[in-house]
């Protein structure tokens, strides 16, 4: 179906404009600024994505098209998509369903400093996550309410997780990676991946094969010294390109055919096409930009219809992306940084939420009190079932 455009002008008047081209059936709205001023509107448009109603009531605003870089530039156009709330019709190609904060359960109150990496296993119907910073193992388990804590020692950062065959734990120690049991005990080590440099592995995803995909980054956030990188069971890590601030992103198309990154400090996405036998990738091209907004994109997985879901750090929501490429289902949450998903329960009908409270001030703290917590939304989509290592 061909979409539909409207231009409007940045005024006072925009939200009243935007419900009345909404009502007129305009799938995107073209929002056009010729003034230095559109520095402090388009700031103020990005401050309240989280928090839509307080901006317009009924919209939210998500920046799809850029038409130069740069605020403050003239003659800048982008596309907004106007997005009405609670109203579900993707099947007609008209409009993107935003689920409000009212459907958003909060699962965990675990106060992480960056909760990260939630997998659900479905051998033991438990989830599993980690925090990075303040480095423990945790799990929850949905039919007894019980959350456990394993604290994580002799290193700085668990920068991610991964299940694997053997019911063990492949922990990102560090630069590290190192097998532990479930129940505890003593980590194995199991393959150095990087040395010598101001860095951390970060997020990792298992492929079909049994092959852990994982990144490094920079620790002062700003440094392209981070690289994507390949394991297999023996223990080889294969530097598969470089010139990464912060490895996020990665996920597995259900096909196995398409492979997701994203640089989080770059504020950009990458899919390419993928091998699924020999876990080679190639054809790399931009998913989305959000330089000009600079949103950061996280953490992010597919679901069995192709859809990528991708938490946004310090945007308090996460998204779904059509298997086109376009934004169909907006959750806003009741925080600033979500950080992961997966999708989990008996029927993997559940999408779950990392979130932290890294980077907050204590006001903000004061104001977000789950903030670091774990969250659940029922019945939006089915997941896929979590890859796990070969070891």
């Amino acid at each position: 179906m061909k979409t539909s455009i409207a231009t409007v002008s940045i005024s006072a008047e925009l939200p009243e404009k935007l419900e009345a081209i909404a009502n007129a059936g305009f799938d995107v709205v073209e929002v056009f600024e010729t003034s230095a001023a559109w520095s402090a509107t388009s700031k103020a448009c990005r401050t309240r994505t989280a928090h839509s109603a307080t901006f317009a009531e009924g919209f939210f605003f998500e920046i799809v098209q850029r038409g130069v870089s740069g605020y403050g530039a003239a003659n800048a156009i982008f596309r907004i998509a106007a997005l009405k709330k609670q109203i579900n019709r993707r099947g007609a190609g008209r409009m993107t369903e935003v689920i409000p904060t009212s459907r958003v359960e909060c699962l965990v109150r675990s106060r992480d400093q960056l909760g990260e990496t939630p997998l659900w296993c479905e051998r033991t119907n438990k989830l599993w996550w980690v925090d990075i910073e303040n480095p423990k193992l945790q799990s929850y388990d949905p039919s007894t309410d019980f959350h456990e804590v394993f604290p994580m020692h002799g290193m700085t950062f668990l920068g991610s997780h991964a299940l694997t065959f053997s019911g063990r734990h492949l922990l990102a120690h560090d630069l590290d990676l190192v097998l532990r049991s479930a129940d505890g005990g003593d980590a194995a080590p199991f393959a150095s991946v990087e040395a010598g440099l101001d860095n951390r592995l970060n997020d990792g995803r298992v492929d079909r094969h049994g092959r852990l995909w994982i990144g490094t980054m920079d620790n002062q956030l700003h440094r392209p010294a981070g690289s994507l990188y390949r394991v297999d069971s023996s223990g080889e890590a294969v530097k598969i390109f470089g010139d990464v601030i912060v490895s996020n992103g990665i996920a597995f198309s259900p096909d196995g055919r398409r492979f997701h990154f994203t640089d989080t400090r770059r504020h950009q996405s990458w899919v390419f096409d993928m091998d699924p036998e020999d876990g080679t990738i190639s054809n790399r091209r931009l998913f989305a930009d959000y330089s000009t907004a600079g949103d950061r994109p996280d953490g992010a997985c597919f679901d069995v219809d192709g859809g990528l879901w991708t938490a946004f750090f310090a945007g308090g929501r996460v998204v779904r992306y059509n298997p086109h490429g376009q934004i169909d289902i907006v959750i806003e949450l009741p925080l600033t940084n979500p950080t992961c998903v997966c999708f989990g329960g008996d029927d993997l009908r559940t999408l779950i939420v990392t979130t932290a409270t890294k980077f907050l001030s204590e006001e903000k703290l004061a104001s977000e009190p789950l903030a670091g917590a774990v969250f659940a939304i029922h019945g939006v989509a089915q997941g896929l079932p979590e890859n796990r290592f070969a070891a």
